[in-house]
């Protein structure tokens, strides 16, 4: 009995991980995981929200970007594609505003961004979620995109507004649960609905934890929110 607990962040076809479980499959098979050991929570939302997992766009569209949002993802140090240091440092040049939300000040908040917005590990949703509930709010949503492109966004606005649960969820109630005052979520979100076209690129980490994976939801429902999709 062979277990295949190999795995790597590298997806060329010569040295890519899969060559061996083919490989192992020709001589008798193997034990596989379940699930992925670096992105679970990523995979799933990936799935549950698009269907798919490979999605987004080339990263030179960065280019055409209003507003990009680092959102705990550090390309300065984990490269995240070996062009995206090289886009988002022509978009900086540009004068494209770029906002990282990270608990370090990292690298790519160093080298980018014009404004940091640190964060308690492990609470990134409420603060998108908080987002949601400005954009709402304040009637800046893509409605003819949610309308044509999605399903289910009335369940979430629900949850959002408090009509599910009895709790609004305000940009004073993630405050108390991430640590990032109030104004600076309602400004975030503003900026945010308004900038178009917009970006966010999520890195995986915040998604290494209990439910990480409605992290990811999260991000992707506000991309479809603002028709940034």
């Amino acid at each position: 009995a062979i277990l295949n607990h190999t795995g790597s962040g590298y997806f060329g076809r010569l040295h890519y991980s899969g060559i061996l479980a083919r490989f192992l499959n020709l001589i008798g098979g193997q034990t596989l995981r379940w699930g992925g050991a670096s992105y679970q929570g990523g995979y799933f939302a990936s799935l549950a929200t698009y269907g798919a997992i490979f999605t987004g766009n080339d990263r030179s569209d960065l280019l055409n970007s209003k507003m990009i949002i680092l959102w705990g993802s550090n390309p300065a140090e984990s490269i995240f594609g070996t062009e995206t240091r090289w886009y988002l440092t022509q978009a900086k040049e540009k004068g494209t505003k770029i906002i990282c939300v990270d608990p370090r000040y990292t690298e790519s908040a160093a080298a980018w961004s014009s404004r940091w917005i640190p964060i308690r590990p492990g609470t990134d949703a409420a603060m998108l979620v908080s987002m949601a509930y400005v954009i709402l709010e304040q009637g800046s949503q893509s409605q003819d995109f949610l309308d044509t492109y999605t399903v289910g966004f009335d369940k979430f606005r629900d949850y959002v507004t408090g009509a599910a649960d009895g709790v609004a969820k305000t940009p004073d109630w993630a405050e108390k649960i991430t640590g990032v005052p109030a104004e600076t979520i309602a400004t975030l979100a503003h900026e945010y609905a308004a900038a178009k076209p917009a970006a966010i690129i999520t890195g995986w980490a915040p998604g290494r934890s209990s439910r990480g994976e409605q992290y990811h939801r999260a991000t992707a429902t506000l991309s479809a929110m603002t028709g940034n999709i």
